[in-house]
């Protein structure tokens, strides 16, 4: 059976360097091809981007580089595309890796939503640079376990990002909701939570972990929001586990039809 090509989803600020761990440890086993479509070097900026331009984008991609299966891996924003995509061209999802993420941030009016914009578009608004923000976004969010040089690569991608798309990005976390939908998404899925993470708890990416007709759900401890960079080892050690799983799944199911 041809193995399936990895396409890692960046989040919000990401870059195509953030998978770096991920790629050197995946790419003598499988295709890999980390996405960076957010809209910034080397992609032309794009701060009014939806998501469904972002599927229609990486659909795109996926046709051009001969992907006709793909497991898509998302981070944060990049788990929600992920999600997106399940049930944009599903025939094209042999997997779903969704970690630090959400099928809902809720309605932006509720109270932590509005702590949320507050959080992140307040200094934006008070004159703070993409730097200043990126140094917050580490201390805030990342765990005191973290690996250091993760820690850096997050602060470098996120310090040069435009704001106006850092804007855009926070724009649509806070809009997004897929609850509806997870009950559709058939493909295997592995659901990875930090212990620590504030914006993606580990009690929340569980029940949607359960929604999913094949969701699977895994606790990375000592790490934050920024788990796949934090400890990056124990997060390559859940992805391999499951990528070796997905053919026996597929199998199950096709006799089961």
């Amino acid at each position: 059976m041809t193995q399936p090509t990895l396409a890692f989803l960046d989040g919000l600020g990401g870059h195509t360097d953030i998978w770096s761990f991920q790629t050197a440890y995946f790419s003598g086993s499988y295709p890999v091809a980390p996405w960076s479509a957010w809209g910034y070097p080397p992609s032309p900026p794009s701060p009014s981007i939806t998501l469904e331009e972002l599927a229609d984008r990486l659909e795109e991609y996926l046709k051009a580089i001969e992907a006709r299966r793909a497991v898509l891996i998302g981070y944060s924003l990049g788990g929600m595309l992920a999600l997106h995509m399940a049930r944009h061209c599903p025939e094209r999802i042999a997997g779903l890796v969704l970690i630090a993420t959400s099928a809902a941030f809720g309605n932006r009016e509720a109270p932590f939503q509005k702590a949320f914009l507050e959080t992140w578009l307040g200094p934006l608004e008070a004159g703070r640079t993409m730097s200043e923000i990126a140094w917050q976004a580490v201390e805030m969010l990342a765990s005191d376990a973290a690996d250091p040089v993760g820690a850096s690569l997050v602060r470098r991608t996120l310090a040069r990002m435009p704001p106006a798309l850092f804007r855009r990005h926070i724009e649509l976390i806070a809009g997004f909701d897929m609850r509806a939908e997870l009950a559709r998404i058939a493909c295997p899925a592995l659901v990875v939570a930090g212990a620590q993470d504030p914006f993606a708890p580990p009690a929340m990416m569980a029940r949607m972990a359960a929604r999913l007709p094949s969701g699977r759900f895994a606790l990375v401890e000592d790490a934050g929001h920024f788990v796949p960079f934090e400890q990056p080892e124990a997060v390559n050690r859940l992805i391999g586990a499951f990528l070796d799983e997905i053919p026996q799944r597929c199998r199950r199911k096709a006799r089961a039809a």
